[in-house]
């Protein structure tokens, strides 16, 4: 009687053992480690057109206003250059230096939900006479597609004359 009630109890483990390695087991594929699996296709970055106006304006006259657009992938960055090299002279007439003088405007952005957080810098120069002028501008500035925003704009304090920096963001893709 002894002998059979050990019997039972081994037959049983033998039975969970076989059920262990054969059809118990999981599929291959489900056993696989996560380290072996594909990795998931790259996610699509987005592409967006932004559309800067910059306006000039002092006092007296005409407001002069120039549109400049870029488009930019996620991640990427936008840059415009406009100007010329120009020769500085002194003056008795000789070139002693050359000097950029235009616009150059540098623009990124980051996904902030549905909006855009933009950075955008600016720079103007321009000779007035033999003196030459600069703004400078930097700025962040939340955007929702579709809509203008400014992202800087300021006031020249000895010439009055007036910088605004805006933009409009556009999703290509």
């Amino acid at each position: 009687m002894q002998s059979r009630s050990l019997v039972a109890p081994a037959s049983s483990l033998l039975v969970a053992l076989a059920c262990l390695t054969t059809a118990c087991a999981p599929p291959p594929q489900a056993a696989a480690s996560p380290a072996l699996a594909a990795p998931p296709p790259p996610r699509e970055r987005h592409v967006y057109r932004f559309e800067f106006t910059v306006t000039e304006s002092e006092p007296g006259k005409a407001a002069v206003v120039s549109n400049h657009l870029v488009n930019i992938e996620e991640g990427g960055a936008g840059e415009l250059r406009l100007g010329a090299n120009v020769p500085l002279q002194t003056n008795g007439g000789s070139v002693v230096a050359r000097q950029d003088l235009g616009m150059k405007l540098h623009a990124s952005y980051t996904l902030q939900g549905e909006d855009l957080l933009v950075h955008a810098s600016l720079e103007m120069s321009s000779n007035d006479g033999g003196t030459i002028l600069r703004t400078s501008m930097n700025g962040d500035a939340v955007v929702s597609a579709g809509k203008p925003m400014v992202v800087a704009s300021g006031e020249d304090r000895v010439t009055h004359r007036r910088t605004e920096l805006k933009v409009v963001a556009t999703k290509i893709r």
